[in-house]
């Protein structure tokens, strides 16, 4: 799966979407056009004996509706198919086998509700009943643990986690369809690396109900991260939108032991410094740091000394590199911790200390 082969992948694919830009392409760049194509069905075939398919029997479907804002001014048939809209639909829904132990990985929203009974499909067409392990609320993933041996006649390759999350990396979201070990797969690029506090990614590649939960591989076949937050309950959230999300690999393997353990993950109050950034200028995003716009009072970053136009170069051991990364340095600590940081002022240097605030979460 690593082979130089592999490694020439990502220009193949901006041949193939140029080939494809033109009225006649070129003999040459239809067999680039093939290359490619069969580039991605190594990738996704590589990935297969460890996609499985979740069917997933509730006692109750907890629901979500749309808003009377949505509502107005339509007729009783466009209501109708509006509350279908967001209505979950039918069928299997995705998630990742990650060892011979039988734990499968998805997004929680794939197992809320009150569930009645979890029926695991794998790639052999075997099938097995599972129960939830352990849950992770901060990122909507669940833990499943099947409840029957996989079968010898399923090899799972070896799984390699991605590590690097630049801007404009091609990745492919790959989920299940209806028939044992059938995939579906789509194409897009990780448009945003950093998103809930740099523990998930933004992607273009189309995320639905049915590859929730599954794997989102870069064009190595190397795991990014698990496709999720994809149906939850938003007032303004149906099917796909355009962008969706996934839970960054390096966030998965921080959890992962926590999950394994049986221990779930619960949403708990928000560490916050108290500062905003400034209206964004060309020359302020050229500069090392995160430069203060303006300063909240009755919070850590006050009560510290923190000013309008100080910038943060160092938080606690971290290197400052400029306000998204500040965003998640601070996720990382906890809710009243004190921790030491650098600041630059005009031409001096200050060394400070804040008490981290609390952000309670609501269900609004």
């Amino acid at each position: 799966m690593h082979s130089e082969n592999m490694r020439t992948r990502f220009p193949i694919v901006v041949s193939l979407f140029l080939a494809l830009a033109l009225a006649r392409p070129s003999g040459a760049e239809i067999t680039k056009a093939k290359t490619a194509s069969r580039s991605l069905d190594a990738v996704v075939k590589g990935l297969t004996p460890r996609l499985v398919g979740l069917v997933v029997e509730r006692k109750r479907e907890r629901r979500l509706a749309p808003t009377e804002e949505q509502l107005r001014g339509l007729t009783d048939d466009e209501k109708k198919d509006l509350r279908a809209y967001f209505r979950r639909p039918a069928g299997p829904a995705s998630g990742l086998l990650i060892d011979g132990e039988g734990h499968v990985l998805t997004s929680l929203y794939n197992v809320a509700g009150e569930i009645r009974k979890i029926e695991v499909r794998l790639a052999d067409g075997t099938t097995s009943p599972a129960t939830v392990l352990a849950r992770d609320v901060v990122d909507d993933l669940a833990l499943l643990k099947l409840e029957k041996p996989i079968a010898d006649s399923l090899t799972l390759p070896p799984l390699s986690w991605g590590e690097s999350f630049q801007t404009g990396r091609f990745v492919l979201a790959i989920g299940v369809s209806g028939e044992p070990g059938g995939t579906t797969v789509t194409l897009g690029i990780i448009s945003a690396p950093g998103r809930n506090g740099g523990r998930m990614f933004q992607t273009d590649a189309a995320l639905n109900y049915g590859n929730a939960g599954g794997p989102i591989v870069d064009l190595e076949g190397r795991v990014m991260g698990i496709a999720a937050f994809i149906g939850h309950f938003y007032p303004y959230w149906g099917m796909n939108s355009g962008i969706g999300f996934g839970v960054r690999a390096d966030t998965i393997r921080k959890v992962l032991p926590v999950l394994l353990d049986g221990k779930d993950i619960v949403l708990m109050g928000r560490p916050v410094l108290g500062v905003y950034p400034p209206k964004t200028t060309a020359e302020e995003s050229e500069e090392k740091g995160a430069r203060i716009g303006f300063v909240l009072p009755d919070l850590g970053a006050a009560a510290a000394g923190l000013e309008d136009s100080d910038v943060i170069v160092e938080f606690g051991d971290g290197i400052v590199e400029d306000f998204s990364h500040l965003r998640q340095l601070i996720m990382q600590r906890k809710p009243g911790e004190t921790v030491p940081i650098k600041v630059r002022r005009g031409d001096k240097t200050l060394d400070l200390r804040v008490v981290l605030g609390e952000v309670k979460e609501t269900d609004s």
